[in-house]
């Protein structure tokens, strides 16, 4: 279910980010962020190179967005930027997560439906 978790941690982080709305996001909402993908990070025993890059990639946009003292909010470039490489990871873990799970048996509870729904609205 890591995969899955995985996911839901990824929409969580687009949350933080306030994903498709025009709203500014304090600097401070990056620990958040930064947090989640420490943790995904621990958990990516899938052995994708490809998704730990990107992790290590967004993790070190962070890092620079947050070195500079006189910045409270993320511009528009930044916070889109942050956007982006969460959907390109997000869209990664879909995949991998649906070539997991074409051949490995899941409990079909609604919580799990539900993602997995978005799992290949994704992967496909």
């Amino acid at each position: 279910m890591k995969y899955l978790e995985h996911i839901e941690l990824l929409n969580s982080g687009l949350r933080v980010l306030k994903d498709g709305e025009r709203t500014q996001v304090q600097v401070t909402k990056l620990v958040d962020l930064e947090t989640i993908l420490i943790h995904m990070r621990s958990w990516n025993d899938s052995g994708s190179s490809y998704s730990d890059t990107i992790i290590s990639d967004i993790l070190t946009s962070i890092r620079e967005a947050q070195k500079y003292e006189g910045i409270t909010h993320l511009t528009e470039n930044m916070k889109q930027g942050l956007i982006d490489g969460l959907k390109e990871l997000k869209i990664n873990m879909c995949k991998e997560a649906y070539m997991y799970y074409s051949k490995v048996d899941f409990d079909p509870t609604p919580e799990v439906i539900k993602s997995m729904r978005e799992v290949v609205a994704y992967a496909l």
